[in-house]
C-alpha cells in the first residue's frame, strides 16, 4: 500500500495487506449511508509489522468506524477510528502473554492505551 488513504466500498473482501481482511476492519454498523471504508495505509502497515513479529493471529475489535456507528458504541467526537488511524486488538487469552503483548505494541504504535479486554492502538503522534 503506497498511497497514504485508500476507499474501499463496505461490501467489498478483499486483503488490505498479509493478515488482514476488509472484513475484519470495516465498520460494524448496519446503517444505510455507511457504504465505504476508509484504509489509513500508515496504520495498516504498523498493525502488519506487529502481526508478523507477534507471529500469531490478533483479533481485530475494531478499526475503521463511520460517524454513525462511533456515537452509537460511545466514541469519542473527532474519534481517531473514523479516521481510520486506530485500531484495538483483543488481548491475547494467555494472562503470561498480555504484558509481551503490551510491548510489542509500544514499540509499533505512539500511542497505546489498555483495557480490560483490548487494547487501543493509533497514530495520534505520526
Amino acid at each position: 500500500m503506497t498511497n497514504l488513504k485508500k476507499i474501499i466500498p463496505k461490501e467489498s473482501n478483499e486483503f488490505i495487506a498479509d493478515y488482514i481482511t476488509h472484513d475484519e476492519i470495516k465498520c460494524k454498523c448496519n446503517s444505510d449511508i455507511c457504504t465505504f471504508t476508509i484504509i489509513d495505509c500508515r496504520l495498516i502497515n504498523t498493525w502488519a509489522k506487529l502481526r508478523k513479529e507477534w507471529g500469531q493471529s490478533i483479533r481485530i475489535n475494531s478499526c475503521y468506524r463511520c460517524q454513525v456507528h462511533n456515537k452509537a458504541v460511545g466514541g469519542v467526537k473527532n474519534s481517531f477510528h473514523t479516521y481510520s488511524t486506530a485500531i484495538d486488538l483483543a488481548l491475547p487469552m494467555n494472562y503470561l502473554d498480555v504484558s509481551s503483548f503490551i510491548r510489542l505494541c509500544e514499540k509499533h504504535f505512539a500511542f497505546v492505551k489498555v483495557y480490560n479486554s483490548f487494547v487501543h492502538l493509533d497514530l495520534r503522534s505520526i
